[in-house]
């Protein structure tokens, strides 16, 4: 196999999971985002070490699927370098359920977001670094900051 030849397989097995891994988050199949996940995954959220072995992806999405039953996500690679992508996707789905310890607003939500993944060998997902407009989702809620009194 040349070089361009082990690229080309490389940037069809990362195809391959990120397109797994969306659709796992579109039908709510534990299994199979668990199944594209590396042995030694570890998920990072907007900087911040949230997952640090694969099985806790479940508890993750299990959060949100509850809170968002309906949830669907859209998406495009922008990018395949190396052992990389690099995708734009949006989220959206109708909070029935409890989020983040408040009760459900039955509010429709839209959500964009980047995520870089990092693959090993075998093209399973290795370390995901999800960048989430956190406020936007809270925003759409009909959640508001209140700014600070200047005194």
């Amino acid at each position: 196999m040349t070089p361009d030849d082990s690229d080309k397989n490389m940037e069809a097995l990362i195809r391959q999971t990120n397109e797994n891994r969306f659709k796992a988050w579109n039908t709510g199949d534990r299994e199979m985002m668990i199944a594209n996940l590396s042995d030694d995954f570890k998920r990072y959220t907007n900087g911040n070490l949230d997952i640090d072995k694969k099985s806790a992806y479940s508890d993750i999405m299990d959060f949100y699927i509850n809170a968002f039953p309906d949830l669907n996500f859209e998406y495009e690679v922008i990018a395949i370098e190396g052992n990389k992508s690099f995708t734009q996707w949006s989220a959206s789905g109708r909070n029935t359920g409890p989020y983040k310890g408040q009760p459900a607003t039955g509010r429709q939500v839209l959500s964009d977001g980047f995520t870089v993944v990092t693959y090993d060998e075998n093209g399973k997902a290795m370390i995901e670094e999800a960048y989430v407009d956190n406020m936007g989702i809270l925003n759409s809620l009909g959640y508001a900051m209140t700014p600070p009194s200047a005194q």
